[in-house]
């Protein structure tokens, strides 16, 4: 992202917060977005329309968006549906909060 405070740490509250700055962060990726995400955070993203959009346009540009997810029967549902956002979408279990390493 352009706005860094180098050396500084900011925690960002909210999930119109977090939204917003996951949108911007992959409006601003230039070739490559992963992230990893807990079982049960899966159905949230269906419901976070802005950011599935982001990802939509980031695909457009060529850029690969990358997810280590916990697939299980409650999610299933989810996973399939967004799997259109994504480049490649693969399982782990035990996946403990979200991550993401973008270029």
């Amino acid at each position: 992202m352009n706005d860094r405070n180098d050396g500084e740490t900011k925690i960002i509250f909210g999930r119109d917060e977090i939204n917003d700055l996951f949108v911007k962060s992959v409006s601003e990726t230039a070739d490559n977005w992963n992230i990893t995400c807990p079982a049960e955070f899966v159905p949230l993203f269906y419901y976070m329309t802005d950011l599935r959009k982001a990802y939509k346009k980031a695909l457009e540009r060529g850029i690969k968006v990358r997810a280590i997810i916990g697939v299980t029967k409650d999610n299933i549902y989810y996973v399939e549906d967004g799997s259109q956002y994504f480049s490649e979408v693969r399982h782990l279990d035990g996946i403990v909060g979200t991550f993401v390493v973008s270029d």
